[in-house]
C-alpha cells in the first residue's frame, strides 16, 4: 500500500496583534508515496497544504510547518483575535475533496486487510469519525501588556535535517 489515511490533532500557541491564542486543529492528511524517496502529505481537512519529504517523518515535518506557518501568517494578518478566528476557520474549511476520497479509498482498504508497510503499522488506529475542526483558544499573557504581544514573536521549528559529523 502507498496511500494511508491519517488523522491528527496538532496544538499550536499563536501570537498576534495584542493576543496569544492556541489552535487546536484535528484533521486529516493523506501521506503518499510518489516514487522511490519521494513522500508527499495532502491536507484534506485543511485542504489547503502539501508537502513533500524523503521520508514518511520528513513529509510530516515539513507539512506540520507549512500548518505552522499559516497560522502565523493569519496571526500577522489579523488585527485582532476575532479576525484571526475567520482566518482560521475559513483555512480548515478548504477541504479537498479530491484528497478527501483518495483518503477514504485508501481506509477501506486498510478496514478491508490490505498490509500496511513500516512505519504506519505501529501508529494506533482512531476511528474515522473522529471529530473533525478546529478551534481558537483564547490565552493571555499576564505578564506583557497586551500592545508587546506581536506575530513577531512567533517561533518556527527547525525541520531541516541533523549535520553530519
Amino acid at each position: 500500500m502507498k496511500e494511508y489515511p491519517l488523522l491528527f490533532t496538532y496544538y499550536q500557541p499563536v501570537v498576534g496583534r495584542g493576543f496569544v491564542a492556541e489552535v487546536v486543529c484535528h484533521g486529516r492528511a493523506l501521506m503518499v508515496e510518489e516514487s522511490a524517496g519521494e513522500w508527499f502529505v495532502y491536507g484534506v481537512e485543511p485542504g489547503g497544504l502539501a508537502e513533500s519529504g524523503a521520508t514518511p517523518q520528513e513529509a510530516h515535518a515539513f507539512f506540520r510547518e507549512a500548518y505552522r506557518a499559516a497560522l502565523f501568517l493569519f496571526a500577522e494578518q489579523s488585527g485582532s483575535l476575532t479576525d484571526f478566528e475567520r482566518q482560521v476557520a475559513r483555512f480548515f474549511a478548504q477541504r479537498d475533496e479530491e484528497d478527501a476520497a483518495r483518503w477514504e479509498a485508501a481506509r477501506l482498504a486498510i478496514g478491508e486487510g490490505v498490509s500496511v508497510d513500516a512505519p504506519f503499522d505501529c501508529l494506533s488506529r482512531e476511528k474515522a469519525e473522529r471529530p473533525r475542526g478546529v478551534e481558537v483558544r483564547r490565552r493571555l499573557d499576564g505578564e506583557q501588556p497586551a500592545s508587546l504581544l506581536t506575530p513577531d514573536l512567533n517561533e518556527h521549528d527547525d525541520v531541516g535535517l541533523p549535520l553530519a559529523a
